[in-house]
């Protein structure tokens, strides 16, 4: 019974850091974002604010595909665990490669169409006239194709959980994470780009921590 706890501990410790830190990297993401739309661009609060607003809801479509992902990720866990336990490491490798593609069947399509139909979701869904559309089309673009990165993300760090390294993916989170607030705080800065500016942050965010958990 201690051996078990000690191993629900090693792997539940680094989860809920992780899960903790990207929350804090959240809640400085959207000062940041304020911030540099008022102080450095000089809109006032309702402006900032509305611009952030459509950011926001454009990421809850971005995060809408990886509730597809998650039931795969919670049963592909003990069956490559059980795969490693047995020493069996061909069929560990053949589950996660399957997990793997499985995910990208699912999440390539649902980020492209999130991608080229972003501005007609937000008519029908939110309702918004041309000029939002105008911001929030963008938006979702780019949210879209990094959501396919996300679900990737979810797919490899259930991958370095089943192999006892979610440490390591939380390593992966934490330096994705300090680069989304990096590129956020430089691009938002730009009025040409302005709240694109954090969906180039959220985008770069799936791309680091998608490489990293490849390496």
């Amino acid at each position: 019974v201690g051996d078990t706890a000690m191993r629900i501990l090693r792997l539940a410790i680094p989860i809920t850091i992780g899960a903790t830190g990207l929350q804090i990297i959240n809640a400085i993401g959207s000062g940041i974002i304020l911030g540099r739309l008022q102080d450095t661009l000089g809109y006032e609060l309702s402006k900032a604010s509305s611009l952030y607003g459509v950011y926001a809801m454009a990421q809850t479509l971005y995060l809408l595909p990886s509730a597809l992902i998650q039931p795969l990720t919670v049963s592909m866990i003990p069956a490559v665990t059980e795969a490693l336990t047995l020493c069996n490491d061909t069929d560990a490798r053949k589950k996660e490669k399957s997990a793997l593609r499985l995910a990208a069947m699912l999440a390539l399509p649902a980020g492209a169409g999130l991608s080229v139909l972003a501005a007609p979701i937000q008519r029908l869904l939110y309702g918004y006239d041309d000029a939002t559309i105008l911001v929030a089309g963008p938006t979702l673009m780019i949210l879209g194709i990094a959501s396919a990165g996300y679900c990737l993300i979810l797919v490899t760090n259930a991958i370095l959980q089943a192999h006892g390294k979610a440490a390591y993916a939380v390593c992966a989170t934490v330096a994705g994470g300090v680069t989304n607030l990096l590129v956020t705080a430089v691009l938002v800065s730009n009025p040409r780009l302005h709240i694109l500016g954090a969906a180039l942050g959220t985008a770069a965010y799936c791309v680091v921590t998608l490489v990293c958990n490849m390496l």
